[in-house]
Formats: structure tokens, C-alpha cells, sequence
């Protein structure tokens, strides 16, 4: 292969590996949203103890990419439900 076609080729990789990457932390926000909102659901209906906030949120937390935005907001979900399952 010339070096010419072998740039291009690597240019295109790349490209295409960021194009993934943006439909793959699209669809985690959009995960994590919805996830988010049936939380807030339960929790509003009155249909989770505090202790399966935490076990939901800490579920939530295993679905995402360590150091992903969605699994730190996830992990934040899980610590503030644990804190509210111990002030009780």
C-alpha cells in the first residue's frame, strides 16, 4: 500500500471511530435519562423503599463506562439514596 492511500485509509478510521463514539454517548444520555425518569416515577408513587433506590441506582451504575458522565451521575444517584436509606 502507498502512503498516500495508507493516510487516507487511517483518516477514515478515525472518523468513523469518532462517529461511533458520539452515537454511543448519545445513546448512554438517552440510557440514563429514562432510566432517571422511571426512578423518579417509583420514587413519586411511593412504590421503592430507600433500599431499592440504592439497589436500583447501584445497578444503574454497572451499565455504563467507568469514568462515563452517565455512570458518575449514576453513582451519585446510588450514594445520595444511600444516605437517605441511613438517615432514616
Amino acid at each position: 500500500m502507498h502512503d498516500d492511500e495508507k493516510s487516507a485509509l487511517e483518516k477514515i478510521e478515525k472518523e468513523k471511530a469518532k462517529k461511533i463514539d458520539a452515537i454511543r454517548a448519545k445513546s448512554a444520555k438517552k440510557q440514563y435519562d429514562k432510566l432517571k425518569e422511571y426512578a423518579e416515577h417509583q420514587v413519586g408513587l411511593e412504590k421503592w423503599s430507600t433500599k431499592e433506590q440504592a439497589a436500583y441506582w447501584q445497578y444503574a451504575t454497572s451499565l455504563f463506562k467507568e469514568g462515563t458522565e452517565e455512570r458518575i451521575k449514576a453513582q451519585i444517584e446510588y450514594n445520595k439514596s444511600m444516605a437517605r436509606r441511613f438517615k432514616l
